[in-house]
């Protein structure tokens, strides 16, 4: 591992046209005695390279398209870019099925042409040495995301496969709308001093298949929205790098409509097809991801690398498969700064792995990149190889292999680890607990939901972020599950809940942090009576649905105000309350409803006190120690669950971690507030019980709904039953929020938390 010091970021950055001269074979083009289409799009091998305060570089990403780089284009890589270490340097291929052929390793997908391949070696050295040999530019890097949709999961099981060897009950390579896809795209815009874009760096997780060319050499959809990007920012010669992300299971969503008669009869026949586009159609879909791309660099935020760290392992090649000559396994990890890293692997990598590493690694940013260096073939889940498929072990022949080993996710895993993914608390090493609500299982339906949250939340909110997917997995990963309810192909109800074992009991609760979970239903206008009616039946029907149980406690979110079907099946009910602040972005009227005592500590504090906002909760975690320390007790959550939360909200929503320090830089008191544009939540408070007069609290709380007030226009305090708290809420003039604690005990479940209750008096 190697780490450079902190410096100003300076960067130079290549494009180089790799398209052959001639026609030469093609990798994984299915093409057969099609006729030659020529060269329908350029190929192009483009490069970036960093440098921090050493005149020596940092970092080297070179991108190929190409279906794979091939061990060939790697070492002419590391001999041009000598002596940077090799784990500093990523070289990665587009996968594009429509490029000659670079790995000779692999004869049945395509046979390197020999010229052509000294050729693009050349060209590769080339750029690298133009790239680390020019004057590098002073820049500034920013960060930019978006949620793209362009993508479809291509494996079904089919009760009945109709085909040369037919088969029943079989995975096949269709369109399954409800598989797991990888919908973030994520835009790296290097900027020059006049901030003006210098090189672009993007991640998307989609095969480049599906394209009308069958004979000729395209770079597909990376080349298309290279174009555009070029056209809208008026530079024909900028260098626009594409990162595959790990697009093992998953293909573009438009080559999932068949066109031709002959095709629409097949598929009523033998169930759903994948079918190449027609040019409209591919025009008009490669068209709307550059729009996106577009969109996510116009969108970028500046980060700061204030360092870059690079990791790189190469792991035995039958930790992963059986067979002859297979190439050994290349994991990387390359950091810039805490914001973003790049995990790289010379495999095609299924989808689920992607969430994998965004659940655990903390930086903001995480672009996941498959098709790298000398690709094995692809790497399954062990729940896709269960399933079996081509995934699974069905490419094997193809790739010159026998099978998958049995064990593959848990070198995965372990693999990442040792680049520096973090290893979970409290779980083996390696491995990612398994179950309804995993993140390699949990389906297209929850992200459905999700979508239907961002695009209500702002005019809705009665659906909070503690429901939302990213919340759960990073608050209770691996162990929590939902009951769904579908009408027309849409999520219409859904309930939560995290199954554990206390006591011997089987207890259905919420996770630590959370403030209310219980259940969603979709709102829709409709008559009072009309919408009580439906609440019975849906709610009634979700709690048919839940899983056998002798304990089930949870916060109800405060619009759940009809809980008379829990009711009437056996739930008790009592009501809680939280204090909530509206119109947080109206700082005068918000200030005149303080309390007197409430607005002078605050001035009293601004005195001597200055809040900022900090990039990791620490420090909100050691004060928040220190709080209930004070009280005799230790704090009742784990560290590594709030480092989780933030590692997931600097992706999905909203977060600020504030502290209050005085002139010698002590810190007196802090606050953590999570949130979307519905309504932020003060999570996390802390604060040194030795400084507890000098009105830090009430200072860091007043900062708080101020951030708040960025994106947002409501303030939840989350509350408490405690009297004291709910005194010092008060008098920031927020208003009562009722909310319901619903439960349910068998009489065994009741009898054993009675006595756990007795017990801790």
């Amino acid at each position: 591992m190697s780490t450079l010091p902190a410096g100003t970021v300076r960067a130079a950055a290549v494009s180089r046209r790799i398209s052959p001269g001639d026609q030469v074979p093609l990798g994984a083009s299915d093409s057969g005695s099609l006729p030659w289409q020529g060269i329908v799009s350029d190929l192009e091998v483009n490069v970036l390279a960093l440098w921090m305060e050493s005149d020596e570089p940092a970092m080297l990403i070179v991108t190929l398209d190409l279906l794979y780089p091939g061990s060939k284009v790697r070492e002419a890589v590391e001999a041009a870019a000598a002596p940077l270490p090799a784990d500093r340097i990523v070289v990665a291929a587009s996968h594009t099925h429509r490029a000659p052929m670079t790995d000779a390793s692999k004869p049945v997908l395509g046979r390197p042409d020999p010229a052509y391949m000294s050729w693009v070696a050349d060209e590769v050295r080339l750029g690298v040495e133009q790239a680390l040999s020019a004057v590098p530019q002073p820049v500034t890097l920013a960060v930019g995301e978006t949620i793209a949709e362009h993508s479809i999961n291509r494996r079904l099981r089919k009760k009945l496969v109709v085909a040369r060897r037919p088969r029943i009950n079989d995975v096949v390579n269709a369109p399954n709308p409800e598989g797991q896809t990888d919908e973030q795209l994520t835009a790296v815009v290097v900027k020059d001093s006049s901030d003006r874009p210098l090189a672009i760096l993007w991640n998307y997780a989609c095969h480049p298949v599906g394209g009308p060319v069958r004979n000729g050499v395209d770079s597909h959809f990376p080349g298309y929205v290279r174009r555009e990007l070029r056209a809208a920012l008026a530079d024909d010669a900028m260098p626009i790098l594409f990162l595959q992300g790990f697009s093992g299971d998953v293909r573009p969503n438009a080559s999932a409509k068949v066109h031709s008669t002959r095709r629409r009869l097949r598929q009523l026949a033998t169930g759903r097809l994948f079918e190449d586009m027609t040019w409209p159609t591919y025009e008009a879909w490669c068209g709307s991801l550059a729009s996106l791309v577009v969109k996510a660099v116009g969108s970028a935020v500046p980060i700061r690398p204030i360092e870059v760290h690079g990791s790189r392992v190469t792991v035995e090649a039958d930790r992963f498969v059986v067979g002859p000559g297979a190439a050994d396994v290349s994991f990387g990890r390359l950091a810039i700064g805490d914001s973003l890293v790049l995990y790289t692997v010379s495999g095609e990598v299924v989808v689920a792995y992607a969430q994998r590493l965004r659940d655990r690694d903390t930086s903001r940013h995480v672009m996941c990149v498959g098709c790298a260096d000398q690709v094995i073939g692809y790497l399954p889940t062990k729940d896709v190889l269960d399933e079996g498929g081509y995934e699974a072990g069905g490419y094997c022949a193809s790739f010159g292999l026998d099978r998958v080993a049995e064990d593959v996710d848990g070198a995965m895993m372990a693999s990442f680890e040792a680049v520096g993914l973090p290893v979970m608390r409290n779980q083996p090493p390696a491995r990612i607990t398994t179950g309804g609500a995993s993140a390699e299982t949990r389906n297209r339906k929850t992200e459905k939901v999700q979508e239907t949250d961002r695009d209500l939340a702002a005019g809705v909110g009665h659906y909070s972020i503690f429901q939302q997917p990213w919340w759960l997995d990073a608050t209770a990963p691996g162990r929590w599950d939902a009951v769904e309810i579908e009408e027309g192909g849409r999520v219409v109800a859904r309930l939560p809940f995290v199954a554990t074992k206390k006591l011997g009991l089987r207890v259905l609760s919420q996770p630590s942090l959370t403030q209310a979970l219980g259940p969603w239903i979709e709102r829709i206008p409709e008559s009072s009576s009309k919408r009580l009616a439906r609440e019975k039946d849906l709610y009634s029907r979700l709690i048919a649905g839940l899983p056998t149980h002798d304990v089930f406690r949870q916060n109800f979110h405060s619009e759940v105000t009809n809980w008379l079907p829990f009711y009437w099946s056996g739930f008790s009910q009592t009501t809680r309350y939280s204090y909530v602040l509206d119109g947080i972005q109206d700082q005068a009227q918000l200030l005149a409803g303080f309390s007197k005592t409430t607005r002078n500590l605050v001035k009293q504090a601004e005195r001597i006190l200055e809040v900022t906002e900090s990039d990791d909760v620490e420090d909100v975690l050691d004060l928040a120690e220190m709080t209930f320390a004070r009280q005799g007790k230790s704090l009742p959550y784990s560290r590594d669950l709030l480092r989780r939360i933030d590692a997931s909200a600097h992706r999905h929503a909203h977060r600020r971690a504030l502290i209050a320090r005085d002139a010698g830089g002590r810190a007196h008191a802090a606050a953590y507030i999570v949130g979307d544009q519905a309504k932020a939540y003060l999570l996390v408070t802390g604060a040194d019980p030795e400084l507890r007069k000098n009105g830090a609290g009430n200072l860091v709380h007043w900062r708080a709904i101020q951030a708040a007030g960025e994106f947002t226009d409501a303030f939840d305090f989350e509350g408490s039953m405690l009297e004291p708290i709910e005194e010092f809420y008060r008098k920031f003039g927020a208003t009562q929020s009722p909310y319901s604690f619903v439960s349910r005990s068998s009489r065994l479940g009741a009898l054993a938390f009675e006595a756990r209750r007795l017990m801790s008096r």
